[in-house]
């Protein structure tokens, strides 16, 4: 039987990639540095590890799991989350003794992970994007005359909407631009893209010989913070324009296996414009799958060598919730009663859930459990309630 193993238990992508290959007959066994979390608590894993944090103890949690790659023979290992995927790009080589593991090599992930970078790839690529300036190249106090208010504020690295801010005036951009230097390290400045056009993202998954195998895009009808950030409520829709652009920019970077691009569609011209690239496997993967888009088995195909045949069809419109982020999203936002589809409407749809599934429940349960222990951390519960 082949065997497989998944670094990250604790977030939520583990979820349908374990529900799909165990589905398939093959054996999962699913590790993290946290005892509860939703993994753990699937039906599914035949057996389940913990090893460090690789935040707090990179050399523990190399060797750990290094040992665990040996002693289980595994045919393939996956790597979900933002930090996991980081440090098990960056010392793949310890790893891949004893496995196969489908990422891209370091630079390549650093492509995406450093939001400059892509940015600065999306134009040989022909691919939109806001208006940008970098204050590693050009100082922060001329651009802060020249641009047109609000900007946006973004680290070049981070996740989510953290470090997120929208300056209204020159001498707010300048203070902001110190405090999330200071706190997040490099950062950039675009212009702001007023509300209207929508956001989407762009499930798109390239070959070894980047040859473009399936995609699926999905509209984020909801995110929380309700001013930009995580989606809460995505519609699979058909946008074949923005499959095209995230396509040439992942070739443009040599990615391989499931890129996730964000765009969000300028409403003065109705261009789709690439916001970022995820350089990780995304919490809400799971709509393609619901929408017929096998990620995970075709991630595992191409990492054990076989054929992939491209089939580029998707079921719309899917939708899928994350509950936990659009109660957030309900209590904060203005438009809580306006909302199409309406927040208590979605209740009675029979609209999927990205964590629950009445074929494994339990890890819905598992995964409340965390954040309740994770709400009792000053500095987690601020995180999650930015």
């Amino acid at each position: 039987m082949p065997k497989v193993f998944m670094i990250g238990a604790e977030e939520n992508p583990c979820l349908p990639f374990i529900h799909s290959l165990a589905e398939k007959g093959i054996e999962v066994h699913v590790g993290s540095f946290k005892k509860i979390c939703a993994g753990f608590f699937s039906r599914f894993p035949k057996k389940r590890f913990l090893y460090p944090s690789p935040l707090r103890d990179e050399g523990g949690f190399v060797d750990k799991v290094s040992s665990i790659l040996k002693d289980g023979k595994y045919d393939v290992t996956f790597v979900f989350g933002e930090s996991n995927a980081y440090f098990v790009t960056k010392h793949r080589g310890a790893f891949e003794r004893y496995t196969r593991l489908p990422i891209n090599d370091f630079d390549t992930y650093m492509q995406c992970r450093d939001k400059k970078n892509t940015l600065k790839a999306a134009q040989p690529a022909g691919v939109p994007t806001p208006r940008t300036w970098f204050p590693d190249e050009e100082d922060i106090r001329v651009i802060a005359r020249k641009v047109t208010y609000p900007v946006v504020l973004k680290p070049n690295v981070s996740v989510g909407a953290r470090g997120l801010s929208y300056p209204v005036c020159p001498e707010e951009l300048v203070n902001s631009y110190k405090k999330t230097k200071e706190r997040y390290g490099e950062c950039h400045i675009q212009e702001f893209i007023p509300p209207g056009g929508g956001q989407y993202k762009a499930e798109i998954f390239l070959d070894n010989n980047l040859n473009l195998v399936a995609w699926c895009v999905y509209e984020k009808i909801r995110y929380y913070p309700p001013a930009g950030g995580s989606s809460t409520l995505n519609r699979t829709a058909n946008r074949r324009d923005i499959l095209e652009l995230g396509t040439k920019v992942l070739k443009e970077i040599g990615w391989t296996g499931v890129g996730d691009c964000d765009f969000i569609c300028d409403p003065r011209d109705n261009t789709p414009k690439l916001m970022e690239i995820n350089a990780r496997i995304t919490r809400s993967i799971k709509i393609c799958c619901l929408a017929g888009v096998d990620f995970p088995y075709l991630l595992y195909k191409m990492a054990m060598g076989e054929d992939l045949k491209p089939n580029l069809n998707y079921k719309v419109p899917v939708y899928m919730r994350y509950l936990l982020g659009d109660v957030l999203w309900f209590f904060r936002s203005k438009d809580r009663f306006n909302s199409k589809p309406g927040f208590f409407e979605s209740f009675f749809r029979g609209y999927s859930e990205e964590i629950f599934s009445l074929n494994d429940p339990l890890p819905f349960f598992g995964f409340s459990l965390s954040i309740a222990f994770e709400m009792l951390d000053k500095e987690a519960r601020r995180k999650r309630l930015r």
